[in-house]
């Protein structure tokens, strides 16, 4: 059977300039795979389930609501990006989930969840608003790619190193570094014949299941994520490039559809970092 699937190519960028138009990217394809990958690596932590667990570059919310089944009774989910074009879609995508701050959570709740915004002070530092060793987990997918500076990068991991716990988790789902021209069930880069040859580390991608085309994608390289990672702190970094599960198909209603380039290149870059 032929595979179907949406080709709706347009001009929309990944900014949060079009916070709307990222906010209708359902949970299929690429997007599925990063949301499982992110589940497990993060449930391997603690079985029992987190109490404060942060979903780092939430955009418009569409990575968040997936990872309630890790909270503890009682927890606290807490999505934090620096648009607050996206944290509006966010709050707008899960209003139906979402406690007041004021409201109490009764013991046996399921949790809680709100949006908060990464502030930046007057030297452009970003700094996420919560109290240092009050999260017990970081979860960030597919997010890293948007950060185009090594300062940026390192300040992320600080600041995400500053608000975990002794002993915290931090895992993301970020694109493999390897990647040139393969073809995705989401995502292609095979249109941008110059990734190929670059050696900046950036790369464009063309999706192929949204309305949505990246550009300038920062894919960076396992080498710096491991220095960058233990230079904020970190001691135990683990790095590994999975394929899709067996019984896990891209598009769920439609399960006749198989992954593509998937099947034998990974389209991500994982680490788990304590």
């Amino acid at each position: 059977m032929s595979q179907t699937f949406p080709v709706e190519p347009s001009n929309v960028t990944f900014t949060y300039e079009q916070a709307s138009e990222f906010a209708k990217v359902t949970l299929h394809g690429d997007y599925l795979l990063g949301s499982y990958l992110t589940r497990e690596r993060l449930s391997a932590y603690r079985k029992q389930g987190f109490h404060t667990l942060v979903d780092f570059g939430c955009g418009p919310g569409n990575s968040t609501k997936p990872l309630t089944p890790l909270l503890q009774p009682g927890g606290r989910l807490v999505g934090v990006d620096v648009s607050e074009d996206m944290l509006a879609e966010a709050r707008k995508l899960n209003a139906g989930f979402c406690v007041p701050e004021e409201t109490t959570t009764p013991a046996n709740s399921p949790g809680t969840l709100e949006y908060l915004r990464i502030l930046s002070d007057s030297q452009g530092r970003e700094t996420i608003p919560l109290d240092g060793g009050s999260v017990d987990a970081v979860a960030s997918r597919v997010v890293l790619q948007e950060l185009q500076t090594e300062a940026q990068l390192r300040n992320a991991f600080s600041e995400i190193h500053r608000i975990l716990r002794r002993g915290g988790a931090f895992v993301s789902i970020c694109v493999n570094d390897r990647i040139t021209d393969q073809d995705f069930i989401s995502m292609s880069y095979k249109p941008f014949p110059e990734n190929q040859t670059r050696q900046d580390g950036l790369r464009k991608c063309l999706s192929t299941a949204t309305a949505l085309i990246w550009e300038k994608d920062r894919h960076w390289s396992q080498e710096f994520l491991d220095a960058a990672l233990h230079d904020a702190g970190f001691s135990h970094v683990h790095f590994e490039r999975p394929l899709p599960p067996p019984g896990l198909v891209p598009f769920p209603s439609q399960p006749d559809v198989s992954w593509k380039d998937e099947s034998f290149f990974p389209p991500f870059l994982v680490f788990t970092a304590t």
